[in-house]
């Protein structure tokens, strides 16, 4: 079974026990939109999605 990005950062995001707030947090947005995000149901600016990326790929 292949997954996309966004599913392998959230995948990543659970195993590191990181939550969608201090994530949210760091990318200046929204638990909400994080959320929806990781769901598939909203495509949030390039630049929340890249601190999305930074935040998880460095802990």
């Amino acid at each position: 079974m292949e997954i996309n990005e966004r599913e392998y950062y959230k995948i990543k995001r659970q195993r590191l026990n990181l939550t969608l707030k201090e994530v949210a947090e760091f990318a200046k947005c929204d638990v909400s939109y994080l959320s929806k995000y990781e769901r598939g149901k909203y495509q949030p600016s390039i630049t929340i999605v890249e601190r999305y990326k930074e935040y998880i790929d460095n802990h």
